[in-house]
């Protein structure tokens, strides 16, 4: 602390359901200093509970999660994110046909 600068060996992130990996990737790239545990989390609740908060409004929760889906392979290649990939043959699968059937408002 004498230098000015922050010191701090555990993080401890709080982020929408949705953006954990996310966060962590990012952490991972960008944290440059030594740490000893990163952590994410977020409200405990239900799915149901999430999608209430959100007005019930599924359709809207399936774009921004091929969005962040999106992001995290874009942004990893532009090295903003530690490397997420491969996806699992079946996440994969299930992205492509959610791009196929539209869902695609929050990608970049």
């Amino acid at each position: 602390m004498a230098s000015g600068h922050l010191v701090a060996g555990a993080w401890f992130y709080i982020q929408k359901p949705y953006m954990q990996r996310r966060v962590l990737a990012t952490f991972e790239k960008q944290w440059i200093l030594p740490y000893t545990r990163v952590s994410v989390a977020s409200r405990p609740e239900t799915f149901d509970q999430y999608i209430a908060r959100m007005d019930g409004d599924m359709e809207r929760l399936v774009h921004i999660l091929v969005g962040d889906v999106d992001r995290m392979a874009q942004y990893a290649q532009l090295g903003y994110q530690s490397d997420q990939w491969p996806l699992s043959k079946q996440v994969d699968r299930a992205l492509q046909s959610l791009i196929v059937e539209g869902y695609t408002h929050r990608m970049l």
